[in-house]
């Protein structure tokens, strides 16, 4: 998989997305998932303009336990579908448009660089022949450039060494106020983990750059993680639009 298959264009608001709208209201948001994840496997198949097979549907439904009447679901609606298809194939029309304008930037890109790659190659081969023939004024030599590299490196590893090294959890150690509010906030026995944290360095003879930094992950363990907020990336203006559309659609369904 080459690496651009990591990425592509997703609007921030795209939950607003009617066919997205009725899908999640019938299925809940377990269908935004199932789509989204279609959508990332299209989008690795950047060298069959973005199309999967259809007789691929049922091995990504049991792959990925998936639900059959959900991926039906997002091919009903006609123009307005999710997904579309035909006797072969299935596909995204806005994941195809939006692909398109980055694909045609890389082709250029492409171009560009092979055209520009020719005289550079030609430049280094006489440069191999003589020395400094294509050295621009003032532009270093690459003897002079390994110089300097070897120079950074060599202060680089000074500093590293002067970092603070790990070292076992002093025998004065104890929580500081920052520790205190975050025990008080989710009603944690802080002496009671202070305890437990110095028996299990002295046991293993754990070594730590930073005790504190330590402990804190240490009373983090003991707190529930916050169930994300689906809306929490949205302004509040995209909230209240996004409430808005759902209710109108509770309120006219369609039949």
């Amino acid at each position: 998989m080459s690496k651009d298959a990591y990425w592509f264009p997703h609007d921030a608001n795209a939950h607003g997305d009617k066919a997205l709208i009725r899908l999640r209201r019938k299925f809940g948001y377990a269908s935004d998932g199932m789509f989204w994840l279609l959508i990332e496997l299209l989008r690795n198949e950047n060298e069959n303009d973005y199309e999967l097979p259809l007789y691929s549907i049922d091995d990504l439904i049991y792959e990925h336990r998936l639900d059959n009447e959900i991926i039906k679901a997002m091919f009903e609606g006609g123009e307005n579908s999710l997904l579309k298809k035909n006797d072969t194939m299935f596909w995204s029309d806005s994941l195809k448009r939006r692909m398109r304008p980055l694909d045609e930037k890389r082709r250029r890109l492409s171009e560009a660089g092979k055209k520009g790659g020719r005289p550079l190659k030609k430049r280094e081969a006489l440069a191999s022949l003589k020395p400094g023939l294509n050295q621009e004024k003032g532009r270093p030599k690459p003897a002079e450039s390994n110089k300097r590299r070897e120079e950074k490196n060599i202060v680089d590893k000074k500093r590293e060494r002067k970092k603070t090294s790990a070292h076992t959890l002093p025998k004065d150690w104890k929580p500081n106020d920052s520790h205190r509010e975050l025990a008080k906030k989710h009603s944690i026995n802080i002496d009671w983990e202070a305890d437990k944290m110095r028996d299990w360095a002295q046991s293993k003879g754990a070594k730590k750059k930073d005790w504190n930094a330590t402990f804190r992950n240490w009373l983090r363990d003991k707190i529930p993680a916050p169930t994300p907020d689906p809306m929490a990336h949205l302004s509040e203006e995209e909230q209240r639009e996004a409430a808005e559309i759902d209710r109108l659609m509770l309120a006219n369904p369609i039949k």
